[in-house]
């Protein structure tokens, strides 16, 4: 997915967005071949490196005799809507990628039947699209899509409700274990997810976590949690609520310490490997005592000492440091001794050089940003160089040109990449926005 946050326009392509491209490729086939009309579906699309744009790219490395056309019986084909021949269709779900595959899924619900095997997560960019776009796959009990279930549901840009998740049919509430929301839901639509009985986790990207409130009205099956803190005592108390919890994010409270938090989770903080607890509550017991910290978020402004390093638990797989958080390059290297998987070290006044090393050769690091830090194109080099990096994030590094950019975009490893006011050429960005390299999954860009 391509997004472009500039004025220059926007190339996305989403889940919803393919379904009249499949029926006019649906309509195609019979009269040009496999391979005409999904090349002829992905120029309709207006974006050339659109999933259909794959999947044509695919077909066209495809045996002839795979692609021979089979005009399917009378009786498959509706008056509207011609149904892909099976021939086609498994050869298509054999040859695509996953993320193809889960973009073509929804578009037609015969494709749905062979390629849903390998569809587990969707993303659904309105509310209108997740009803439509559901809707066509509530009848298919006999489906592989519906016996394999999916995992992961995304809902983004709106406010979802009952109706909205009504609408999810009964075999995929039934399977879903992830529910990711970028608003929280309708008041309405928070009872309903007690009719997911699978569900381990609810995060809601624009929020700092959870409070009393919100814990109240979540499904008490879930094994995850975000979590401002350090928590009230009633929140603690709700915790109890939850008995197969397992991990918590973590986002610092706003006038907090490091200390308080540990405490609350019954760590010493003494050091990363120190699993004693202490007993903080009236009841002498700790909730949070067997719970592991997975994330911890540190707002602008707040403290983070060199010290603080050797307290973080060895749980931790995400870290998200204060703006000017001035670290050392020896801090830096301390932070290779936990085994995080995302690092993001914005506004980092002293991320370059040295520095910028010791967090590059980070053994299990996966994801890093690193905003407005003054990188320059050398300091992008470096990045793109990294074996390990599946996901880095630059937005507001003027100084990392077009020479930079391109080092990045040739690291073939990089599936996510934001290069937002990066200081690429126009040239350059409109060249990405048209046909951005195959192997991003989710490119940003801003001029």
């Amino acid at each position: 997915m391509v997004k472009n946050d500039g004025v220059r326009g926007v190339a996305s392509w989403t889940l919803g967005m393919a379904t009249e491209q499949i029926q006019n490729a649906a309509r195609l086939v019979k009269e040009t071949g496999l391979s005409k009309a999904l090349v002829r579906t992905a120029e309709l699309s207006g974006l050339p490196d659109s999933p259909i744009a794959r999947a044509a790219t695919s077909a066209l490395r495809l045996p002839l005799d795979k692609l021979k056309l089979l005009r399917p019986p009378q009786a498959e084909v509706s008056a509207d809507v011609p149904d892909l021949p099976r021939e086609i269709l498994d050869n298509i779900a054999d040859h695509l990628d996953r993320k193809t595959l889960s973009d073509f899924a929804l578009g037609s619900s015969q494709f749905a039947q062979v390629a849903g095997g390998a569809v587990r997560d969707l993303t659904f960019n309105s509310p209108d699209k997740l009803r439509k776009d559901m809707a066509s796959l509530a009848d298919e009990p006999q489906s592989r899509f519906s016996q394999r279930g999916l995992h992961s549901l995304t809902l983004t840009h709106g406010r979802y409700d009952s109706k909205d998740l009504d609408a999810i049919p009964e075999w995929a509430r039934a399977s879903i274990q992830s529910l990711v929301l970028e608003r929280p839901l309708a008041e309405d639509g928070w009872p309903l997810l007690e009719n997911f009985p699978k569900l381990r986790e609810v995060k809601v990207l624009q929020s700092e976590g959870y409070g009393e409130a919100d814990l109240a009205r979540l499904p008490k099956s879930l094994a995850r949690l975000h979590l401002r803190m350090p928590a009230t005592e009633e929140v603690l108390d709700q915790l109890k609520q939850f008995p197969g919890l397992k991990e918590i994010e973590v986002t610092m409270a706003h006038g907090s310490r490091l200390d308080d938090v540990l405490e609350q989770f019954g760590l010493s903080g003494s050091s990363a490997e120190d699993t004693e607890a202490k007993d903080t509550q009236h009841d002498g017991v700790s909730p949070l005592r067997n719970i592991k910290m997975t994330a911890l978020t540190f707002h602008h402004g707040q403290s983070f000492a060199e010290s603080d390093i050797a307290k973080l638990p060895a749980s931790l797989r995400e870290l998200t440091l204060p703006w000017q958080c001035q670290l050392s390059t020896t801090a830096f290297k301390q932070l290779g001794g936990i085994r995080l998987q995302s690092l993001d070290a914005s506004q980092s006044p002293n991320l370059s050089g040295a520095s910028l090393q010791a967090v590059l050769q980070h053994p299990t690091l996966r994801r890093f940003r690193s905003a407005a830090s003054n990188l320059t194109a050398s300091d992008a080099k470096e990045i793109a160089a990294s074996p390990r990096l599946q996901e880095v994030e630059l937005p507001y590094n003027d100084r990392i040109g077009d020479d930079g950019i391109k080092s990045l975009l040739a690291n073939t490893r990089i599936n996510v990449l934001n290069i937002a006011r990066c200081g690429g050429s126009d040239r350059l960005l409109m060249d990405l926005a048209r046909k951005a390299p195959p192997h991003l999954e989710d490119l940003t860009l801003m001029g």
